[in-house]
């Protein structure tokens, strides 16, 4: 009797899914549209006017066919682009602003590939620039990279003495000339004798370089000359030059940087791990590391004595040819190398893999810093004076250390303190990049704008160098011709 009762209230279970019927008005409209848009078939202004139609008769779905129909029959039909919603963009047509902007960064990914930039947190940056972004450094209001603490010191009113910050309550010292060293303000006589220990250098920025000493704050100022115009030098040399400041070290005595760059009693490794310090009094500090031995500070280093017979003349050369190795290791750095300790720690291999590395041959290396230190053109010289003494000098110097007999050592330089020819090798490898750079070969000169341009790319293959180097031995006689040999 209940399944009675419920047959009779409940309604039937409808069909699933539910069946619509057309609306016999709704079918005729559309019978009406397809009429008139076969009618209309390849005909722009009778499709227009169908779309017109459509608008005034609510028909959006019959309409976005109308305008795809108009822009087939005319790709340029600008009211017909407008209403759909196009944007034109170099010529071409897009179906958004969303579409262009991709266009766009697709484009603009494909320009920065081919100029040799790198992505950086999804913005496209100079390869230079990468090193210091990833340590999360900004560029200050001058265009120099610093951290963001630097920054807000900056915009705070704050105001550097060398690299040391000095707040807006500090300035009357500093206007008095003095300097603060720790948390004390000294005259600079006094900051000398403070700073005379390496471990408490100087640390003196320049335009290109940073320089970490213990000279005299004079002895050091002139250093810094000297190095801005290797500087440019350098750029003779390898067509391009890095981004930021070089580090270079210079000690106040040969005693201090031998002491510096041997083995401490402390088990320090030696930050010169070639030991070229016991034949050279420019060399390369690989090993000089901190924070235990984590930390790389490998630069450049020399002395500059003002106290040793002919220390300031002597020190003007070997000032620059410890920036131009500094120069050197920026242009070609060994970052696997560098990785691997500061993850690890220093481990014995550390110094042979540095150098394993390398992709500039030591020839080129060693002879651009020696160019820069021994064969340079003088810009201070008086009118009238020779401006190329500092050439003529060095290669008297190889004369009388026996003349360049032959080429190839030269070019297959292995830097030994036990070789007593070591330190006329590189001066023959400065007289050979003297000959690149001043000789006027031609041939020379195309091998080495080859090279230059590769270099400026951030590319240094073996076989531009090796071009350049057949093109000097080619004209061997015209490189002795220029020497005077």
């Amino acid at each position: 009797m209940l399944s009675i009762l419920l047959t009779l209230v409940l309604p039937a279970a409808p069909s699933w899914p539910p069946v619509f019927e057309p609306c016999a008005e709704s079918s005729a409209m559309d019978a009406e549209f397809d009429k008139r848009l076969a009618e209309a078939k390849g005909d722009v202004e009778e499709l227009w006017k169908l779309y017109g139609w459509c608008v005034d008769t609510s028909r959006d779905t019959a309409g976005r066919e109308t305008l795809r129909a108009v822009i087939k029959a005319d790709t340029d039909h600008l009211e017909a682009r407008k209403a759909s919603g196009h944007v034109r963009h170099e010529g071409r047509w897009f179906t958004s602003q969303k579409k262009v902007d991709q266009a766009i960064a697709k484009e603009r990914d494909k320009e920065a590939k081919a100029a040799g930039m790198v992505k950086h947190d999804g913005e496209w940056v100079e390869p230079a620039d990468l090193a210091f972004l990833e340590k999360g450094l900004v560029r200050g209001p001058d265009g120099e990279w610093m951290t963001s603490e630097d920054l807000e010191h900056l915009e705070g009113g704050w105001v550097r003495q060398d690299l040391v910050w000095v707040s807006p309550e500090e300035l009357p010292k500093m206007e008095e000339g003095l300097w603060k060293c720790e948390e004390e303000w000294l005259t600079v006589e006094e900051a000398d004798r403070h700073h005379n220990r390496f471990e408490r250098c100087w640390v003196i920025p320049s335009d290109h370089l940073e320089l970490w000493t213990s000279c005299p704050r004079a002895t050091a100022l002139s250093a810094v000359a000297q190095m801005e115009g290797c500087y440019r030098d350098m750029v003779k040399a390898y067509g391009s030059a890095p981004s930021g400041r070089i580090r270079v070290a210079l000690f106040r005595s040969s005693d201090q940087m031998g002491f510096f760059a041997a083995e401490s009693a402390a088990g320090r490794p030696a930050a010169d791990g070639r030991r070229l310090v016991e034949a050279l009094s420019a060399t390369f500090m690989e090993s000089w590391l901190t924070d235990k031995g984590k930390g790389w500070l490998g630069a450049g280093a020399s002395f500059w004595n003002p106290t040793r017979e002919n220390g300031d003349s002597f020190g003007v050369h070997d000032a620059r040819m410890a920036f131009g190795l500094s120069f050197a290791d920026v242009m070609d750095p060994s970052t696997e190398a560098i990785e691997k300790l500061q993850k690890k720690g220093y481990r014995a291999d550390f110094v042979e893999s540095f150098y394993a590395e390398k992709d500039i041959p030591a020839w080129f290396s060693w002879g651009a810093a020696c160019y820069g230190a021994r064969y340079y053109e003088d810009s201070s010289v008086a009118r009238g004076g020779n401006p190329w003494w500092v050439r003529e000098w060095s290669i008297d110097n190889l004369k009388r250390q026996g003349g360049l007999n032959f080429l190839r050592p030269v070019f297959d330089i292995e830097l030994d303190p036990q070789n007593r020819k070591t330190g006329t090798l590189i001066n023959g490898a400065g007289l050979v990049m003297s000959f690149i750079i001043d000789g006027g070969c031609q041939e020379v000169i195309v091998a080495h704008a080859e090279l230059k341009q590769s270099l400026r790319a951030g590319k240094a293959p073996k076989k531009l160098f090796d071009s350049l180097r057949k093109a000097v031995e080619e004209h061997e006689t015209d490189l002795r011709t220029f020497a005077g040999l």
